[in-house]
């Protein structure tokens, strides 16, 4: 006889693995588009089709899209979107898998974090844990007898703090709003804050033909990364499901080498890994110490 538990398990891996790779199909999209997009283009329409998914799924699921605390989830929707252009940024200058690994520094900046937002203390252990994640970045950025650090991975750095601040926050407001609600006033901030400059004609509204492709594509791409990974974490524990959700990087790395020629050195690799253990070690620290939280690229929209 098959095993319910068993069963549901499984399709929350199989939702997070397919998350992974959506997510890291952004990044190829982000990349191969290139100057035929810009920032603003890609941010704003991104969040259009987010906003029209939401409003989908809200009008079919009756799913309230706004919740009593809009301060936080304002907060929240702003730092996303602050987050998402600075990895966008990251993706135009250094290595597709550079970008996710120090991407995955968020839960050492979490846990940073959630003693302020969440009143969850870290205990002496998670310091060894952020230590491990820290040093691993250092692997990775210390090259030629010295610290070599371009705007790119400064980006890729915030990009990885702000993830770090949207996971708090998120812990903070799951209790009291659906995750459509969450996601929903990402999208509506982020097209907030792209109209201004589109208005004002720094980038295009409209693109060309092609570079209109590359919008959609990327739009709908990543929303169904973030609907996969909603129902990955639906049937899965959050510090189990983030460690799943570790192999974007893999894909990421797969994809840059295949698509871009990019190299992998083994200082990505060794550094990599001290990054995702730590963060692995620390998301299953802080699922003992608060139950329900969510974790993962929802952090970053």
């Amino acid at each position: 006889m098959a095993n319910p538990r068993g069963n549901k398990r499984l399709a929350g891996a199989v939702c997070m693995v397919g998350s992974a790779f959506f997510f890291a199909l952004v990044g190829v999209g982000v990349k191969l588009a290139g100057s035929q997009v810009g920032i603003w283009q890609i941010s704003f329409y991104r969040a259009l089709v987010g906003i029209v998914l939401m409003a989908a799924v809200a009008l079919v699921y009756k799913v309230p899209l706004v919740g009593p605390d809009l301060k936080l989830l304002s907060l929240r929707g702003l730092s996303g979107t602050f987050g998402f252009l600075s990895m966008m940024m990251a993706l135009r200058q250094i290595p597709l898998a550079e970008v996710m690994v120090l991407f995955y520094m968020f839960p050492a900046f979490a846990a940073l974090f959630s003693p302020w937002l969440n009143d969850e203390r870290l205990a002496p252990r998670d310091w060894l844990f952020l230590a491990l994640a820290f040093a691993g970045t250092l692997v990775i950025l210390f090259r030629g007898g010295g610290i070599q650090l371009c705007l790119g991975h400064i980006y890729a750095l915030i990009t990885a703090v702000l993830a770090g601040l949207n996971t708090s926050l998120v812990r903070r407001l799951s209790s009291r709003h659906s995750p459509y609600a969450i996601y929903f006033f990402f999208c509506l901030a982020a097209a907030v804050v792209s109209i201004w400059p589109l208005a004002i004609g720094s980038e295009p509204v409209l693109s060309s033909g092609i570079g209109m492709l590359y919008l959609v594509g990327i739009g709908v791409v990543a929303t169904f990364g973030q609907v996969l990974m909603n129902q990955g974490f639906f049937h899965l524990p959050a510090a189990e499901g983030g460690v799943v959700l570790m192999s974007q990087v893999v894909i990421a790395a797969a994809w840059g080498v295949v698509m871009f020629g990019e190299p992998i050195s083994w200082r990505l690799v060794v550094g990599g890994c001290m990054i995702m253990l730590g963060g692995a070690f620390l998301n299953r620290s802080s699922r003992k110490r608060s139950a329900g939280e969510r974790v993962g690229p929802e952090a970053n929209g």
